[in-house]
């Protein structure tokens, strides 16, 4: 795509914003230049924003050494919103580059820097995973279904959907046999009220055992094959347009509750939301809505309405 656009733009400077959603999503940067052919850098914080890459022990890894990503500044959100309760998960303090404590957000990647100070990504951390923009721990999911009374063993991955051609949560689990078997809906259902929306899996599949490989761990490229191949005797309608917007809300809303509402007003949204709800707007359906489009949509219908007039 870089070549396409030089090709197109000979003149253009070509710029990469990016950064996680828990610092309002730019807060790092890096013009692309022509020897930027293989990756492209994850860049350098723009200002009032500070990377640093640490190791196990919260200690600041030298050029060349790959970390976890950390980040911090004026960006920084105050934490999650689960229901009406602030939660600080991965919300942590460190200790800046003059070994002075400052607030920052552990992210899922791990990444090294050059001697330059630019940031290159590497990989992502074990058992974090992004669908539909959101970060997303998959053993905090598996923890929190197998809680469950009737739950034994449960298993959480995420997976390439064909019904809906986005990535998307799914979940294999094992019934305890001395109790009734939950089916794919009650599980749904107990998730709703146990997790952010963004975090319930879309499908739930009951096995009699968890895939392994031949070493004897949980094999999670067969959980995945299992999940796009075979159907799920209870799974829920595709999501319309107007599901998806909610979805959205919700999200940006920190709101864990499904009902859909008679107004956005009462779900607690206002204008400084907008933003964020239009940037995911435009990667969901590939439509710009802008702020002050969906400030005069009242609720979901209104805004599907919209998506719809605008060739979504």
């Amino acid at each position: 795509m870089i070549a396409q656009l030089r090709d197109l733009l000979p003149g253009a400077r070509l710029i990469s914003l990016g950064g996680p959603t828990e610092t309002t999503i730019w807060s790092i940067w890096h013009e692309i230049g022509e020897e930027d052919r293989g990756q492209i850098p994850y860049g350098r914080p723009l200002p009032g924003n500070s990377y640093y890459v640490l190791d196990n022990q919260g200690r600041h890894c030298p050029a060349g050494v790959v970390g976890r990503i950390h980040t911090a500044g004026v960006n920084l959100a105050l934490g999650y919103l689960q229901g009406s309760e602030r939660v600080q998960t991965d919300f942590i303090t460190v200790n800046d580059l003059q070994g002075l404590p400052v607030r920052a957000f552990r992210t899922g990647d791990c990444g090294r820097y050059r001697t330059d100070g630019t940031l290159l990504f590497d990989s992502r951390v074990n058992g974090y995973v992004k669908v539909r923009g959101v970060r997303v721990s998959l053993p905090d999911i598996e923890m929190t279904l197998s809680t469950h009374r009737s739950l034994r063993q449960v298993l959480v991955v995420d997976f390439g959907d064909p019904r809906q051609g986005e990535v998307s949560l799914g979940a294999l689990y094992v019934s305890d046999p001395a109790g009734a078997a939950p089916s794919a809906a009650e599980l749904r259902n107990y998730a709703r009220l146990h997790l952010a929306q963004s975090h319930v899996p879309t499908r739930f599949i009951s096995v009699a055992e968890l895939p392994l490989s031949q070493n004897g761990k949980v094999d999670r490229q067969r959980a995945r094959a299992l999940l796009c191949t075979q159907p799920a005797g209870d799974a829920p309608a595709l999501p319309t347009a107007h599901d998806k917007v909610l979805d959205i809300y919700l999200t940006v809303l920190g709101r864990t509750d499904n009902a859909a509402p008679a107004d956005f007003i009462s779900l607690g949204l206002r204008p400084q939301h907008l933003k964020a709800i239009s940037a995911r707007m435009q990667e969901q359906f590939a439509v710009t809505l802008s702020p002050g489009q969906l400030l005069r949509c009242r609720n979901s219908e209104e805004v599907a309405q919209l998506l719809t007039a605008a060739g979504a």
